[in-house]
């Protein structure tokens, strides 16, 4: 990606997540995995996709982040299908 590109794609994912701002850090009941897959218009199957996994696993790692269960690598995975 060009440096123009770069920035432009930068822009339009600080656009995608500005309803996020107002949100406090500690009152996510859904999870910051759900919130920022909705934020980007991602459905389960299109993050499933990215992950290389089932949609239907996508909601038990969304829980599991709520829940304190998921592990380094699961968000490693996230951040890295999130782009």
């Amino acid at each position: 990606m060009n440096g123009g590109r770069a920035v432009l794609a930068c822009e339009h994912s600080e656009k995608r997540l500005e309803p996020l701002r107002a949100v406090r850090l500690d009152t996510l009941p859904k999870g910051w995995m759900r919130v920022i897959r909705e934020v980007l218009g991602m459905t389960t199957r299109q993050f499933g996709a990215r992950m290389g996994i089932g949609a239907s696993r996508i909601p038990v790692i969304e829980k599991a982040e709520v829940t304190d269960a998921t592990t380094l690598r699961i968000l490693r995975q996230t951040v890295a299908a999130m782009n």
